[in-house]
């Protein structure tokens, strides 16, 4: 059973699309519009699809558990058959535009700050709604945008403390 994100991403989406502040920042967003409860979550910042999206601003997307087309999700469905878990994945940015060269200047403003920001809620919201078994984060940049090792070389999770668990040997976000 998938829980329905567009109920709350949406609403939010929209929102930061229609922020005056914000307008000539965003490319237009792509979110999943449902993730499955309990998975192993896969996190990345790059949006796998950007030369396919359709409509603007706003484009939701679902994925499958076996048999996706693009590659990059073929190591998740392998790794959630062989632990036999169901897995999900979340860019931890929904705008389209969302290379690591750009990240890292819209960083250096405040409005650019704020954009983040707002998307990072966002995501943090999506996790904690469908409360997943494990989280991999799958890329430097969205490491360092949910904040393992932050500015203040504090382990935080999207301002929540991380705790190191010598028992598993990793991070637990309480």
């Amino acid at each position: 059973m998938l829980k329905d994100i567009s109920e709350f991403a949406l609403p939010a989406l929209r929102d930061i699309a229609e922020n005056p502040n914000f307008r000539k920042l965003s490319k237009g967003f792509t979110y999943p519009t449902g993730m499955p409860p309990h998975t192993i979550l896969f996190i990345g910042v790059n949006q796998f699809h950007a030369d396919e999206i359709t409509s603007w601003p706003i484009q939701g997307y679902r994925l499958k558990q076996q048999g996706n087309e693009h590659p990059y999700f073929h190591p998740f469905e392998e790794i959630s058959d062989f632990c036999q878990t169901p897995w999900s994945y979340m860019d931890i940015l929904f705008d389209r535009a969302s290379r690591k060269k750009r990240i890292q200047l819209l960083m250096e403003s405040t409005n650019g700050q704020q954009f983040i920001g707002a998307q990072l809620a966002i995501a943090d919201r999506m996790i904690r709604e469908t409360t997943p078994e494990v989280i991999v984060v799958c890329s430097t940049m969205a490491r360092m945008l949910v904040g393992i090792k932050d500015h203040l070389n504090e382990n935080r999770w999207l301002g929540s403390p991380l705790i190191f668990d010598n028992h598993i040997g990793t991070y637990r976000w309480e």
